[in-house]
């Protein structure tokens, strides 16, 4: 028996699907308005998503232009808008960052992240690199190539970088203890950062520092490292390099100064350097210039300050300048000058730079029956400052404080009926601020963050109004 064809349901319809009216066709369309030119939407900069952790290390199509790290990215937060992001995990050690080098020709290269511990990187060509969070500890770059060369939170620490020829380095957020960089080249770079940088243990001896910036401030947020600790420059090559704003200890055997910038506090260093034209004493916006005859003058007549202070007789005998009308300026000396120092013309020059330069300074004008206005700042670390005004002052013959009426922190604005607090102390060509305990807190004659205080004061031959333009630099980062 034959069975009856099976057929598919969808064949099965098929017939039935093809019998059914076609549709009408579907009316005219109606003719499109000409298309009305829009304005180019413009997203702002801030709003571009920027791949921070890097693409791919081949090489773009169109290759970024060929720029230093240094030129590329002014400041540290430019460097994340640049073109040629690339992912250091992604780069397999040396040999891979010198393939990513060939690849990518002369152009700006951003490298973000990896780990390059102990990489081997000798006599590479490795310029117009940035390397951002990078890990180099114990790599050696013994006679690299690297012009133009960046390192921003990168690790370098126990590196080997003698004879690198890294002409405009950057060098951000520094991470260089233990760094040999003997015979290095790092002519025109830069070096900044915060606290959590160090550079203990670096070691400069012979580099070319020629035009080398160090821009290390009085903050946390751009201190460079949270220690001051030992740097050598023994030999090191320093003509043009400014170094007024590299804080600690270094040693400066045989390194040469040639219109380098100091500041007044490095000068009693300078004694072991080779000093082959003027320096420029900068601090903050005064700059004094020195021959090297003044220097050898400066060298032999100064000395670092003593920071026990001079000792207070008991009841401290007026200084002569003492008399109703008269005025005097006082500052925190950072070096002590003897009295043939004190006596020279170049002494007064030097003036703009020791004031700037001072931790502290008051402007005391004496009134009738022997009261005393006083007024002044000082700039302690991380930025503090601290401030002295206020109504005349007495003086407290039991106790030679000049003394003032205090103010509580529930008395009326302007009010100053609280008890007599001490502020000042003269004597000869001293001074001294009260700063013993805590009376500062309810003593309105300050105003004072925790970390800046006035120190003890010398009489300097400065007129308080230079004094106060200088002060309103220095509180501007001039």
């Amino acid at each position: 028996m034959i069975g009856r064809a099976r057929w598919p349901l969808g064949l099965a319809l098929l017939p039935l699907f093809l019998l059914r009216e076609a549709p009408p066709p579907p009316p005219p369309a109606k003719p499109s308005p000409a298309p009305v030119a829009q304005p180019a939407l413009l997203i702002p900069e801030s709003l571009v998503p920027i791949p921070i952790e890097g693409g791919s290390p081949e090489p773009p199509a169109i290759l970024p232009p060929a720029r230093t790290c240094q030129s590329a990215a002014p400041y540290y937060g430019s460097i994340d808008r640049l073109p040629g992001q690339v992912n250091g995990k992604l780069v397999e050690g040396a040999e891979g960052l010198r393939g990513l080098r060939r690849a990518w020709g002369d152009a700006l290269i951003v490298v973000r992240g990896g780990d390059f511990a102990g990489a081997d990187l000798r006599g590479a060509r490795l310029h117009n690199i940035c390397f951002v969070g990078s890990h180099f500890a114990g790599s050696d770059w013994r006679d690299v190539r690297a012009r133009g060369i960046g390192f921003i939170y990168a690790d370098l620490t126990g590196a080997k970088l003698q004879r690198a020829r890294m002409p405009r380095i950057r060098i951000d957020y520094p991470q260089l203890e233990r760094v040999d960089a003997r015979g290095a080249d790092f002519s025109g770079g830069t070096l900044s950062g915060n606290a959590m940088g160090s550079w203990e243990g670096l070691r400069l001896d012979r580099a070319n520092l020629q035009g080398f910036s160090f821009d290390c401030g009085n903050n946390q947020g751009d201190q460079c490292v949270a220690y001051y600790r030992r740097v050598s420059f023994r030999g090191a090559d320093l003509r043009r390099a400014r170094v007024d704003r590299f804080w600690g200890d270094a040693d400066w055997t045989g390194a040469r100064l040639a219109s380098s910038q100091i500041s007044l506090s490095q000068l009693p260093a300078v004694a072991r350097a080779r000093v082959e034209g003027s320096l420029i004493v900068r601090e903050y916006s005064a700059k004094v210039s020195l021959s090297p005859r003044e220097v050898a003058f400066l060298l032999r007549h100064i000395a670092r300050k003593d920071p026990s202070g001079t000792d207070v007789p008991r009841r401290p005998p007026p200084g002569r300048w003492m008399r109703p009308g008269r005025s005097a300026v006082f500052v925190a000396l950072r070096l002590e000058f003897d009295r043939e120092a004190r006596a020279s013309a170049l002494y007064r020059r030097l003036m703009p730079a020791i004031v700037s330069g001072a931790s502290s300074w008051i402007h005391v004008e004496v009134g009738r029956k022997g009261s005393v206005r006083v007024e002044g700042d000082a700039l302690g670390a991380n930025d503090h400052w601290c401030s002295v005004s206020g109504p005349p002052l007495r003086l407290d013959r039991a106790t030679g404080w000049y003394i003032g009426p205090g103010r509580g922190p529930l008395q009326e604005s302007g009010v100053w009926s609280g008890p007599f607090l001490p502020v000042l102390r003269l004597w000869g060509d001293k001074a001294e601020l009260y700063s013993e305990g805590q009376p500062r807190e309810y003593n309105a004659y300050f105003q004072c963050g925790a970390r800046a205080f006035f120190y003890e004061m010398t009489r300097i031959p400065f007129s308080a109004d230079r004094a106060k333009r200088l002060w309103r630099a220095k509180g501007r980062g001039g």
